[in-house]
């Protein structure tokens, strides 16, 4: 139907299809207007045409995964507005093709992680979801807080140890059910996926000037506090990068119960926080207890 534009890749030179044709102008034009777009460059003139929020998940995916093949970038555009207020997006998949051969679709196939990868400003930039996130990352030092503040929530409350054995013991016992006896990719995943967070931790460093790693501790009592927009249980353990923001609030039901946030910090913190909201800048190691009237 109509309601919808769509444009694939760009296409093989042996493509005969007239609708690639037309997805080939639709490339050039859009690397052509992110190459006159003013600098600085910035988050908020990009999110005007382009879904900003579907290309950070798309990172934050492909840079946890390690996938060798990163770039399917079809664009759609929802012309009823419906579909990311009608701005173009895109419909990614193969997240995941770090197991597979040849090995320059494996894991790190080409000799360097995704960031400096999708970093690397000397490589020809061939689509516009390379070339927004090169203008956007040299230009814009909001859209670098956002990456680093994203892919830190996903690894401190989605992809969470916890999670990722689930995820392990789930595919070992589907691959068992379907018959499958070779299974030493299980020691590979699970050795993958403990080094992997700090891996990405030193990338966000290097690449993108987020400070040194810090742990952060908080208790309350279970379903009272949401840290980061996320449900926790009594104890939360996270790590943020020095210098980034850790959100906590108290839920609604049990405000008129919370009596104070008490924080003990490097640099210390000199009198407890009473607001039902917290906003604490990571500095350092950092204990924070909820407290609440019984």
């Amino acid at each position: 139907h109509d309601n919808f534009e769509l444009h694939r890749g760009k296409r093989d030179p042996d493509d005969p299809r007239q609708e690639s044709e037309e997805s080939d102008r639709f490339w050039a034009g859009e690397l052509a207007w992110i190459a006159a777009a003013p600098a600085p460059f910035t988050r908020a003139a990009a999110a005007e045409r382009y879904d900003l929020d579907k290309l950070i998940t798309w990172l934050v995916t492909v840079l946890f995964n390690g996938t060798g093949d990163i770039y399917q970038e079809a664009m759609i555009r929802d012309r009823t507005s419906e579909l990311a207020a009608g701005r173009w997006t895109w419909i990614h998949w193969d997240h995941d093709m770090s197991f597979r051969t040849p090995p320059k679709n494996s894991r790190f196939g080409n000799k360097r992680d995704l960031l400096p990868y999708v970093l690397d400003n000397q490589r020809e930039i061939r689509s516009p979801q390379q070339a927004l996130m090169l203008r956007l990352v040299e230009e814009d030092p909001e859209f670098r807080t956002e990456l680093v503040r994203r892919t830190t929530a996903a690894l401190n409350h989605q992809l969470t140890p916890e999670y990722l054995e689930s995820l392990v013991a789930r595919y070992e016992e589907t691959a068992k059910s379907l018959g499958v006896t070779d299974l030493d990719w299980v020691a590979k995943l699970r050795d993958y996926f403990a080094w992997r967070p700090d891996a990405i931790r030193t990338q966000l460093q290097k690449m993108l000037g987020a400070g040194a790693s810090m742990a952060i501790e908080l208790s309350a009592p279970e379903g009272t506090v949401l840290v980061d927009g996320f449900a926790i249980g009594a104890r939360y353990a996270g790590t943020y990068p020095a210098g980034s923001i850790l959100a906590a609030e108290v839920e609604p039901a049990f405000r008129d119960r919370f009596l104070r946030w008490e924080i003990e910090s490097t640099p210390p913190i000199a009198a407890p926080a009473e607001s039902p909201t917290l906003r604490f800048t990571v500095w350092g190691p950092t204990k924070i207890v909820a407290r609440f009237r019984q």
